[in-house]
Parts: C-alpha cells; sequence; structure tokens
C-alpha cells in the first residue's frame, strides 16, 4: 500500500553560483557584526573605561555601553548584608524581640545565635558583598541604654523572710558546693564544670525532687545572664529548673529563694526587697537595683547599632515598665479619738503620722479606713465609745496621701448621720473617692472605681457587724448595710467590665490571730464569687491571710491610727501593698506595724518584723 504522506527526498546538488552567493552573504553578516562592534570601541577613550566590565544580565552591552534598552538605566549599588551577632547570653524572650526588631529595620538580615563560645563563631560571608556586622550583648549599669531586663528575687508568700542581700546572691552564684576549699579546688573543679555547663543550660543542673537543701534556684530563661558575669556556675545549692517547676517547688518550701524574670510573677509569690530596696517602691531607679540589666549594641557602623537600639527600646523598654504599674496600700481602723486625739492636741496634728507616713503616700492607691465622722465642736479626746474627731483632724488624713476613704465603720453615725453628711463633703472637697457609705443607701453601695496605668481596680465594701442606725437608709446617710446576693451580682458585673475587685468588711470583732470560723465563710463567699482581694477592716487585732488561685484573703489587718495599746496583739497591724500589672494582681507585701505612744505606728524592725510574721502566717490558712 502506497503511503500518500510519505516524503520523497530529491538529492541536493549545489552550483557554482549557489556556492559563491552564499559566501558572499556569510561576508555581509561579518562585516554588519564587525561595524556593531566597532560603534562601541569607537566611543572616547574616558567612556569605554567607564564600561568596561559592565554587563546586562545577559551579557550583552547595549548601545550607550550601559547595558539595558539603552535608556536611563543604572546599576545597582552593591547591597550590604546586615549581620546581627546575638550574645548567648541573651534570653530567649529578648532574642525573639531583636530578630522582629531587625528585620523590620533592615529587610533580609542574617542571625549568629552564639550557642557557642563568641570567638569560635566564624564571620557570615556575603558572597564578596559589603557586610555591617551588629553585636548584641548584655549588659549592666550602661547609662547610655534605655532598656531593661528585670529579675526578681522570690520566697514562698508565706515566708518570714522579707529582704535579701545581693551579696548573699553573689556568694552563692561564685561558690561551689565547699565555698571554703572554692580556691583550692578551682583545677578540680574545672571537668566538673564542662559537665555542669550542658546540664544548666536544659535546666538539669538537680533533680529539684532531692534538692531539699538547695538556697538559690534560678529560672532556665534567664539563668545565661548570671553566666555572662559569673561564669559558669558550679555550686551544688544552686539549681536551675523552668519557671513553673520552680513556682511548685517554691509553694511547698518557705525556706527556698528564687530568681526569675519579673514577667513570671504570680501572686502566690513573694517578691523580697533587695539590699533593702523594693521593686514596687515609687524611688525604685534600675540603675541602683542590683538584679537589673541592659541589653547593649555595638557596630562599626554606629548609625546601625543605634537605629537598632532605639527601635528595640521604642519596642521593649523593660520587663517592668512603670507605665503598666499600680500599688495600692490597704490599711487597717483608723479611729481619730480618746488617746489619739489628746496626743494631736498637745503634740501636734501630724505627729501620730510622722513616723509611717512615707510608707502610706508609696503607693498609686492610699486606702484609709475612716471610723470616726467629723464634727464642729467636738470633745474627741473624752473616754468612752461614742466618737467623734475634731474636723481640723482631717490634715492628718492629707499627710498621708489619702486617696480613698472606707465608709464601712460602726461609729459614723454616733453623733447622727447629719455629721456623716458633712464629712462627706469633707472628701468630696479634697477631691478623694469614698465606699461601703454614702449619703444614702443607694450612693452606699457604689463600687469607688480607678484606672492606673490601664489597671482597673474597683473598692467595694459593707458594714457587717452594725448597729443598726450606722447603716444608710433611702433617706440617711450611714454605712452600707450586708446585701450578699447583691454584692455577689456587682462583683460579676465588675469583672466582667475588666476590673479588679477589692472588696472590704466591716466585721465582728475578735482579739485574736486566727480569723472565726463563721468569719472565714463569709469572706469566702466574695472570693468566690470572683472578689480578687478581701480585706477585714473591723480588726483592732491583726488576723491570718488565706491565698489560693481564686484570690487573696486578709482577715484583719489589725489597727493603724488608734490608742489600744493594752496588748502586744493591739499595738500589731499590717499595711498590705498590694500590686498590679497589665490589668493583673501579681503581688502583695505585708508590711508590720508597731503602735507607740498610744498614737504613733511605726514600721516594725527586723526582729519584730519576722516574729510577727511568723506568728501570722502560723495562723494563716495555706492550700
Amino acid at each position: 500500500m502506497v503511503n500518500k504522506f510519505k516524503k520523497t527526498h530529491t538529492p541536493f546538488k549545489v552550483s557554482l553560483l549557489s556556492k559563491i552567493g552564499i559566501i558572499l552573504l556569510a561576508i555581509t553578516i561579518i562585516s554588519g557584526f564587525s561595524c556593531s562592534y566597532a560603534g562601541v570601541s569607537g566611543i572616547g577613550k574616558e567612556n569605554a573605561e567607564e564600561t568596561q566590565g559592565i554587563r546586562t544580565p545577559d551579557g550583552i552591552l547595549s548601545d550607550d555601553g550601559k547595558g539595558g534598552s539603552g535608556a536611563d538605566d543604572t546599576v545597582e549599588p552593591e547591597k550590604e548584608v546586615i549581620v546581627v551577632r546575638l550574645s548567648r547570653f541573651i534570653p530567649e524572650f529578648i532574642s525573639a524581640v531583636l530578630k522582629h526588631k531587625a528585620r523590620e529595620l533592615f529587610g533580609e538580615v542574617i542571625f549568629i545565635d552564639e550557642e557557642t563560645k563568641p570567638e569560635e563563631t566564624s564571620p557570615v560571608s556575603g558572597g564578596g558583598r559589603k557586610q555591617a556586622e551588629i553585636i548584641a550583648d548584655i549588659a549592666k549599669n550602661d547609662e547610655s541604654l534605655n532598656n531593661y531586663i528585670v529579675l526578681c528575687a522570690v520566697s514562698n508568700f508565706f515566708s518570714s523572710r522579707d529582704n535579701i542581700e545581693f551579696e548573699e546572691i553573689e556568694g552563692l552564684l561564685t561558690g561551689s558546693d565547699d565555698t571554703d576549699n572554692n580556691k583550692d579546688d578551682a583545677d578540680n573543679n574545672k571537668d566538673n564544670t564542662d559537665n555542669n555547663t550542658e546540664n544548666q543550660k536544659n535546666g538539669k543542673n538537680r533533680d529539684l525532687n532531692t534538692s531539699d537543701e538547695a538556697k538559690l534556684y534560678i529560672s532556665n530563661d534567664i539563668g545565661n545572664i548570671f553566666k555572662k558575669f559569673y561564669g559558669e556556675i558550679v555550686n551544688e545549692n544552686v539549681v536551675f529548673a523552668d519557671t513553673w517547676d520552680i513556682v511548685n517547688e517554691i509553694s511547698q518550701n518557705t525556706e527556698a529563694i528564687a530568681l526569675i524574670a519579673f514577667d513570671n510573677l504570680e501572686k502566690d509569690l513573694k517578691v523580697l526587697n533587695v539590699n533593702g530596696k523594693s521593686i514596687f517602691s515609687k524611688e525604685f531607679s534600675y540603675s541602683d537595683y542590683p538584679l537589673s540589666f541592659s541589653v547593649s549594641f555595638n557596630c562599626e557602623k554606629e548609625d546601625h547599632a543605634l537605629k537598632l537600639k532605639e527601635d528595640f527600646e521604642e519596642d521593649y523598654y523593660s520587663n517592668m515598665d512603670p507605665e503598666k504599674l499600680a500599688t495600692v496600700n490597704m490599711t487597717g481602723v483608723t479611729a481619730l479619738v480618746r488617746g489619739v486625739a489628746n496626743r494631736m492636741d498637745k503634740k501636734g496634728i501630724l505627729y501620730p503620722a510622722e513616723k509611717i507616713a512615707e510608707t502610706l503616700k508609696d503607693a498609686d492607691i492610699t486606702h484609709i479606713s475612716n471610723e470616726i465622722s467629723f464634727k464642729e465642736n467636738c470633745n474627741a479626746g473624752q473616754s468612752g465609745t461614742v466618737f467623734c474627731s475634731k474636723p481640723e483632724y482631717i490634715e492628718l488624713l492629707r499627710f498621708v496621701g489619702t486617696d480613698i476613704v472606707e465608709l464601712t465603720g460602726n461609729h459614723l453615725n454616733d453623733y447622727s448621720s447629719r455629721h456623716l453628711e458633712t464629712t462627706i463633703k469633707m472628701y468630696d472637697e479634697e477631691g478623694w473617692k469614698y465606699f461601703g457609705g454614702g449619703m444614702n443607701l443607694n450612693q452606699s453601695k457604689r463600687p469607688a472605681l480607678f484606672e492606673i496605668n490601664g489597671n482597673k481596680i474597683a473598692f467595694l465594701g459593707f458594714n457587717y457587724f452594725g448597729p443598726s442606725y450606722d447603716w444608710a437608709t433611702e433617706t440617711q446617710a450611714g454605712s452600707a448595710p450586708p446585701d450578699d446576693l447583691f454584692y455577689i451580682a456587682e462583683i460579676n458585673r465588675l469583672k466582667d467590665a475588666g476590673y479588679n475587685v477589692i472588696f472590704t468588711f466591716q466585721y465582728e470583732e475578735a482579739y485574736q490571730y486566727s480569723p472565726l470560723a463563721y468569719q472565714i465563710d463569709d469572706f469566702r463567699v466574695m472570693r468566690d464569687a470572683g472578689a480578687d482581694i478581701v480585706s477585714g477592716s473591723q480588726a483592732h487585732h491583726p488576723m491570718g491571710l488565706e491565698l489560693d488561685s481564686k484570690g487573696l484573703i486578709c482577715y484583719g489587718l489589725g489597727n493603724l491610727f488608734f490608742d489600744q495599746m493594752q496588748s502586744l496583739g493591739t499595738r500589731q497591724g499590717f499595711i498590705a501593698k498590694h500590686i498590679f500589672y497589665d490589668n493583673k494582681h501579681i503581688s502583695t507585701q505585708i508590711i508590720p506595724t508597731l503602735i507607740e505612744d498610744y498614737c504613733q505606728p511605726r514600721l516594725m524592725d527586723d526582729s519584730e518584723r519576722e516574729d510577727f510574721l511568723k506568728i501570722i502566717y502560723n495562723k494563716s490558712i495555706k492550700s
């Protein structure tokens, strides 16, 4: 069968004429290329030198000698490679912020995380491109830096210890398990040091379950900071572990001390003063605090380092930002009557507060539970239990920095409700808020609301004890009467609105350290309803506390300004300093006081404070 699509081939024969034509065509083509090349080469010597070595991406030069289409094409300048070398001593939570900021600033960035020794890490090759290397490291006491990593020394909430000297911390960091022979054994310990290094990185220097003798725990996420300044930690009394393992250990060990980052604080930890200074004080200074560190930036091109430093500090000022912090000083009984009034009249109105005013003022909100109304022509120094205060005594409340007055006191209407009305007007003139009482029943139930540095704080309270004539009515000023259902609903409403709720009771008085059984039940009702802090304002004798995941209960704070000198217990009291950060209750400090001369509280000395806290915590309820 013949395939009609099959091609037939005729032998190709080339004539002499055809050969001549092909040769002429080839000469013409070659001549054209030669002319084009001669056109480029014929550019002036100066321009020819400028074009030497310049090629377009496909290797062909353009007519203007600059490559591309011959229009306005220019050669991009050599791109700089940014290298950020992150010291191994920088915590991971800081490294993450640094990497984010560097990418935002410079785009493509090469990071070197120095998990090995810095000197063993080779520079990154930029493929012949220019390289700018920024070195980020941990620094201390550098006034040119404006970023701060704040660490805290913490213990069990019910520890009687309030302070640690930094010298003690350094002794543990630089010592070994046999500190007396530390220097002599340095060479022998070298091999152990190498073995310990990897264990410490993983938080396995010692097993927490067998660390009863441990003196200092350090959270893994900040452990390398100390290695920057003290080398590898070989002391077996120092334990590295994850933060939450440390928190669990401390909750069961009142003798344990730990170092953790500020942003890992929880309310069931006690934050210790370091060298006698509190990180929650209004006088706090990063530069004076030995557990404050910074990130430094260095680069041959200073503008690069400065740019990263400024952007980092703008985005990350500190893990303890004062602009997110709020503090509240809660106090016990204030009654400017009898012995207190006599001393004020003889020694000056401010005399009772001369030794405690600065402590009381050292908070964003200073609370005073003034149980007595002001009355003209009052004989405030008279004996008995029917009370009034002279109007001029309000100067004492100004002096201690009062911001809010609690009106749950059971003596407010001793001389009729009209004197309480006058007193409330005086508070209004001072610009002070008040709660737990008011001009009428409706006002007495209103919460006092604050918002400080983003922390929303609400105060509520009522007078459980009575007497009935002290309670507010629809037409009479007085303290708020008890109404559990109303306040449970109000607490829920405030919590839904984002408030931290502080609830106070004027409860039945008991001259003992242990809370009453039915008092425990009643206080827990408000805590279980959602109150973050429940506080007993009635107590003329300090009482124990209770702390669990739901909240903190202070069953009784004792006397602040009152004349009860008949026993040690009635002279004792405490200020409860509650700390809020980023709208969360993160810590409470118990500040013990002792009354002298029938009116004047002072801070307890170290021995008195330790003895007092042991008693109070022994009578506390621990979950």
